[in-house]
This record gives C-alpha cells, structure tokens and sequence, in this order.
C-alpha cells in the first residue's frame, strides 16, 4: 500500500504529523511532516513534543 502522508493530511486537514518506528528498541526512522501549529510557519521538526502511541 503507497500512502502519500501529505495528501491524507490536506484530506483530514492535518496541520502537523510526526511518525517515528521504533526496532529492538532503538529509532530505526523518525519523519515530520507540516506545521508546529496552525497559522504560524514554524515547520515541526525532531525537537517538536507530540502524543506517543504505541503498537505492536
């Protein structure tokens, strides 16, 4: 499945999205797409704090 992250948050008006993998309990990838917050230009970057989620 090709998911393009930045047509899904134009679709779901999503502002900012951060996505990070974790294996073997190290970070394998981290990717930030978008804005910190709406109606500023601060693009969000690996400093910036989100919720965290976890899966397995």
């Amino acid at each position: 499945m090709d998911i393009n992250i930045k047509e899904r948050m134009q679709h779901y008006n999503v502002t900012g999205f951060s996505m990070t993998t974790i294996m073997n309990a190290e970070i394998s990838m981290a990717e930030q797409y978008g804005l910190n917050e709406a109606g500023t230009t601060r693009f969000l970057n690996s400093h910036s704090i989100f919720l965290c989620l976890f899966t397995e």
